[in-house]
């Protein structure tokens, strides 16, 4: 049976018992596009009870040339590690499935904010292409029993489903003809906020208390792991107990981490700012003390060690999630770089930092590779080998084009260059450049967003897995802020529209990993979290706070206020695995500090559901979640004041 039949796509129920209606939303139709835009609110109803082994509905897209359809854009939250494989509710953190024939672009949106609370647990979305493209690809919205299978993919269980007459499932339908992909994308990404979040946006939670107070119990709770060196100091990674009630370090002892996720310098940020505003001298000096640290760290051709083991010889070149000791991580070199530039301009300048992050410049620019990538990983003493290999040509390294891009619009900003100084600076705007003209090329529209995450932690696959039924890679959401930073930080030195445009798909991307809606099997006010990537199962993982940094960059270029509201909603989300009393009502599993995880007052677990269970994980330490999130909330207060941004003033 078919809801609608046009000359670009049809819907149509799985099973006979089901009525099928439709409504087009002529209101929130878009005139704005290349071509035409429509929406239809639709509903599969039950016409009387019956048993099967799912209740659901198909989109299809009228067109005969199946793999074509494979070549274009498509999206799932969700990809499969074996055919059987579906995605399930517990990642429906902005349900949509998308897919495109080239004229047409169609986006499958489950309306999960009328769905029966009883049956959200058994929603589900599909996308399949068939392997020898003979066969009609389609998008699935519909109910099954479901569970959760490592690391981190969803498998029917076979049990049969009764359906009761009168079980609505209700979704919608945006359809665009002839429309820009990337204009498109985003009008699918606005509708989605704009429907699920109306109401979540009027109301303030989950924030429970004022910054400032977050503040005092997150601060309070980092300066009771600090660890102050000859050389510098750091707040250390000083996670969980051992049998004999010491503290563990993540790699060594009491170490230190300069890291992609864990990273003092970024935490120094916050607590320099939160340390002026409210006139604590300590958290002042622990900023200070662990720029010295990090300034401490020998460069060799600009590179240096990200972790310091101060019971373990000192300094260690990489983690061990890809690295290892004998390798520098330019990621994690061009993260931390990146943040001492940032608390140089909002914090304090020095001439040592100068010329730290001049030699970390002028190193990136000798490793550039013929096709305007960096390697990830790169030996201390110059060598090749498998670890040097990995993830060459993948955005893993895009923080690199990141740093040169911004480190060159500070030195414009900072100085009146000399011819010399204009060479340099050149350098570094051509690196930056050629790189993401690499990645746009060869990674934006097949959602090839790769970091050591995808490979090297939890959800661990070889680097060329590959889905060939959704006909997706993996991919991560770090990956992705990552990407937009660098495409807005050029778009900021040249205002090419291009550096726009990526940007903006790359952040539009990652919006499909915000929660815009509370799920009834979440226990936590779940709205405004994120997700980590699409083989992965986290709410409210830490990196939220980051994201929240990126939205504002963008909303201060764009005036996009939803990319306002987006970074606004992350904001608050960050602070709502704090365990405090405060937060009861908002995360009822975290107020209660588990003692085996050195979980503290102030501290706050990881993410959410880790293991796709409504359960809160463990903590990772104090910069990836009470630290990272007050970086952000110290951003936030800097740039439109506490009136603007924090109602508990």
């Amino acid at each position: 049976m078919t809801l609608y039949d046009a000359k670009g796509f049809s819907v149509a129920s799985k099973n006979k018992e089901l009525i099928l209606s439709a409504e087009k939303l002529t209101d929130r139709c878009r005139a704005d596009l290349n071509g035409t835009t429509e929406i239809f609110q639709m509903q599969a109803i039950a016409a009387h009870d019956f048993e099967a082994d799912k209740m659901s509905v198909i989109l299809t897209l009228k067109n005969e040339e199946y793999a074509q359809i494979a070549e274009q854009f498509h999206y799932i939250p969700c990809i499969k590690q074996r055919k059987e494989n579906i995605c399930g509710a517990h990642v429906f953190r902005s349900p949509v499935a998308i897919f495109s024939d080239g004229e047409w672009m169609i986006a499958l949106i489950p309306d999960m904010l009328t769905v029966d609370r009883q049956l959200a647990e058994l929603t589900f979305l599909d996308m399949r292409f068939a392997e020898d493209d003979k066969t009609v690809p389609y998008l699935e919205f519909g109910l099954i029993r479901q569970k959760s299978e490592p690391h981190m993919y969803y498998i029917p269980t076979g049990e049969t489903l009764a359906v009761k007459e009168g079980t609505v499932l209700p979704f919608y339908v945006m359809a665009f003809c002839g429309a820009d992909v990337w204009e498109a994308f985003h009008q699918i990404q606005t509708f989605l906020f704009e429907t699920y979040a109306a109401s979540y946006v009027q109301s303030v939670l989950p924030q429970t208390v004022s910054f400032d107070t977050y503040a005092k119990y997150g601060n309070s709770f980092g300066e009771s792991m600090y660890r102050e060196e000859a050389v510098g100091a750091g707040i250390p990674l000083t996670t969980f107990l051992k049998e004999d009630g010491s503290y563990s370090g993540r790699e060594y002892a009491d170490d230190q981490f300069f890291h992609c996720w864990f990273n003092n310098m970024r935490t120094a940020r916050e607590l320099y700012a939160f340390g002026k505003r409210q006139n604590h001298e300590k958290w002042i000096h622990m900023a200070r003390q662990i720029k010295k640290l990090l300034l401490s760290a020998p460069q060799q051709d600009g590179l240096f060690p990200t972790i310091y083991a101060p019971h373990d010889g000192g300094w260690k070149g990489s983690s061990l999630q890809g690295g290892g000791p004998e390798y520098y991580s330019l990621p994690d070199c061009a993260w931390t770089a990146y943040q001492l530039l940032l608390y140089e301009k909002t914090c304090e300048k020095s001439q040592e930092t100068a010329a730290f992050l001049q030699n970390f410049a002028d190193g990136l620019t000798g490793l550039v590779l013929p096709d305007g990538t960096f390697p990830v990983w790169v030996r201390k003493d110059g060598g090749k080998d498998e670890v040097t290999g990995r993830l060459m040509g993948s955005t893993a390294s895009v923080l690199c084009a990141l740093f040169l891009a911004e480190y060159a619009q500070f030195l414009q900003n900072e100085i009146t260059p000399d011819a010399d100084a204009k060479k340099k600076i050149s350098r570094y705007i051509q690196a930056a450049a050629d790189y993401m003209e690499y990645i746009s090329k060869n990674c934006l529209l097949t959602q090839k967003f790769e970091d050591f995450e995808l490979y090297y932690s939890c959800s661990a696959k070889p680097e060329d897995f590959y889905d060939p039924v959704s006909r997706m890679y993996g991919q991560n959401t770090l990956a992705m802020q990552w990407t937009a930073e660098a495409y807005l930080a050029l778009y900021k030195l040249t205002h090419k529209k291009e550096y726009m445009t990526y940007g903006r798909f790359a952040l539009d991307l990652m919006c499909l990993y915000q929660q815009i809606w509370n799920p009834p099997y979440v226990s936590l006010y779940a709205f405004g979290g994120f997700g980590v990537m699409n083989t992965d199962a986290e709410w409210n993982d830490a990196r939220q706070a980051q994201f929240a940094e990126t939205f504002s960059n963008y909303y201060d270029v764009t005036g996009d206020k939803i990319y306002y509201q987006r970074g606004i909603a992350a904001l608050r989300a960050s602070f709502v695995l704090m365990v405090i009393d405060e937060n009861a009502d908002v995360s009822p599993h975290t107020v209660t500090p588990r003692e085996w995880l050195n979980e503290q007052h102030g501290g706050m677990a990881e993410n959410y559901g880790h293991d796709g269970i409504d359960a809160r994980s463990g903590q990772s330490g104090f910069h990836w979640g009470s630290g990272s999130a007050l970086v952000s909330a110290a951003e936030y207060l800097r740039r439109y004041g506490e009136t603007a941004v924090d109602p508990f003033v």
